[in-house]
């Protein structure tokens, strides 16, 4: 009985070392994996060695951009009409992922703001959404699909501000996007 626990909790231990393996011998073992033809096992390492470091990123929005649609068709311009639907996504790094259970979760809150060309807070409205990423295994993939109508708002330049807070950590981050309202 005693070696079925032992090797029961090599097997556990040994399982749980690849998350602590450093960033390094992830990407080496993936490099190595790709030159042997084995590209399903490369992008595991690879995947691998991004949760290795993902509790160090600063929660950051990447390729935060205007939409014409909710289909995430790139707008050619930032004008709009007043009271137009303003779509705008953003990927999310670094939000931290809890285990809960046997599932993994990403949750973020977003306030929005309305700024003058200056800078300077019209108006805006705080926790205006929360979004939750919920997965059996920990997944990184996370965006954000916005749709802000502002109307009103006299003819001008403008930013549409969001903030994102991390629910499951202290951390946050903003993003803008300057538009005109014609």
């Amino acid at each position: 009985m005693k070696k079925i626990v032992v090797a029961l909790c090599a097997v556990l231990l040994l399982s749980g070392l690849a998350y602590a393996q450093d960033l390094d011998s992830l990407v080496n073992e993936a490099k190595q994996s790709y030159q042997a033809q084995d590209k399903v096992g490369a992008a595991q390492k690879l995947k691998e060695a991004v949760l290795s470091i993902w509790d160090e990123l600063p929660l950051t929005a990447v390729n935060a951009r205007l939409n014409s649609d909710k289909n995430f068709t790139p707008k050619s311009d930032n004008v709009f009409a007043s009271g137009e639907p303003m779509y705008v996504s953003a990927e999310i790094l670094g939000a931290k992922i809890m285990k809960q259970g046997g599932i993994y979760k990403l949750s973020v809150a977003c306030d929005f703001q309305f700024l003058d060309e200056n800078g300077n807070v019209m108006f805006g409205k705080d926790d205006f959404g929360k979004f939750d990423v919920v997965s059996p295994m920990p997944n990184t993939e996370f965006y954000l699909n916005l749709t802000y109508k502002v109307t009103g708002a006299p003819k001008g330049k403008y930013k549409l501000q969001t903030v994102v807070r991390d629910l499951n950590s202290s951390k946050s981050t903003k993003f803008a996007k300057d538009i005109e309202i014609k």
